[in-house]
């Protein structure tokens, strides 16, 4: 599998700033280079999802862990869109997930889960339906569980009861990488199977910095043009209530220590040995674990 390590990478770091860059390399052209810029926001002015993760964040004592607990991957579909996301076994993997982390992680933390939803032909090109998916899977979770037994049932009750309160938008994340990029780059990041594992580790990359309360743009030396704040990507799974000060200074989530569990099918691709979690270890402080009792994969990175 070809990976964002199998570029040229590079990392500098100056006054809490990261500069990364590589070379994706479709086998069709020059490479082109990817550089991007993550710059840690130093105080949040608009109340919004991102403010109320952040706020809960730099409430927490020293140590906090932030735990993205599930990926969730499916397509826009006009009718029954969440009978088809919330599959039996996204509940049975989320299951797992909560049997990890109360054996293995016992500290405070905060919950989240990423949702990666494409468009109907199956591409991160069409945003108003990307848009429209996660809308409705956030207005579903805002409302009381349903009546009937369902997977749908079963997953609100997991979110709800394990005070799971953010969600991440990936799809919409990754329709702004690859709307960025030069067609022939789109294309391969979504038609190649090389191409979409490079895309779902640079999201990987950038959500880490999100989650850290750090805005990512793209530098002028490379053929990205993003400008990406977190504020645009979080979403609540409750009902928001005003963060408490309209002004909400970050500090404390610079630092915070992010948990990224991985399900069964993930393992090789999240491997300890994988090129993957060779690259992050270059840009991060990294931790991993493999739990052979609910296959799941963890992976912690920290500044």
């Amino acid at each position: 599998m070809s990976t964002i390590h199998s570029g040229i990478f590079w990392v500098n770091r100056t006054d809490n700033c990261y500069e990364i860059s590589y070379f994706l390399r479709d086998n069709i052209n020059e490479p082109v280079k990817i550089a991007l810029q993550a710059i840690p926001i130093s105080s949040l002015e608009t109340a919004s999802d991102f403010s109320c993760y952040a706020e809960q964040v730099e409430q927490q004592p020293t140590g906090f862990y932030c735990t993205d607990v599930q990926p969730i991957n499916g397509h826009y579909c006009e009718k029954n869109l969440l009978k088809g996301l919330i599959r039996p076994q996204i509940v049975n993997e989320l299951c797992d997930q909560k049997r990890y982390s109360q054996n293995r992680l016992l500290v405070s933390r905060v919950q989240l889960f990423v949702l990666d939803i494409k468009d109907s032909k199956n591409r991160y090109t069409n945003i108003d339906e990307i848009e429209k998916a996660e809308d409705e899977l956030a207005i579903f979770l805002r409302q009381p569980e349903p009546k009937s037994a369902s997977s749908r049932k079963s997953f609100h009750n997991l979110i709800s009861d394990n005070g799971i309160g953010f969600f991440l938008k990936e799809g919409k994340l990754k329709h702004r990488i690859v709307s960025s990029l030069p067609l022939n780059c789109a294309e391969f990041l979504q038609n190649d199977v090389r191409g979409r594992g490079e895309l779902c580790q640079l999201s990987e990359i950038i959500m880490n910095f999100l989650k850290m309360g750090f805005a990512v743009r793209g530098l002028p030396l490379g053929k990205i043009n993003l400008d990406l704040h977190p504020q645009d990507f979080f979403v609540s799974t409750a009902t928001r209530s005003a963060p408490h000060s309209q002004h909400l200074a970050l500090n404390k989530i610079h630092k915070i220590s992010l948990i990224t569990l991985y399900p069964s099918h993930y393992k090789e691709m999240y491997a300890d040995q994988g090129e993957y979690y060779s690259t992050i270890t270059r840009i991060f402080k990294t931790r991993h674990d493999y739990d052979v009792a609910t296959g799941t994969t963890a992976i912690t990175v920290t500044q």
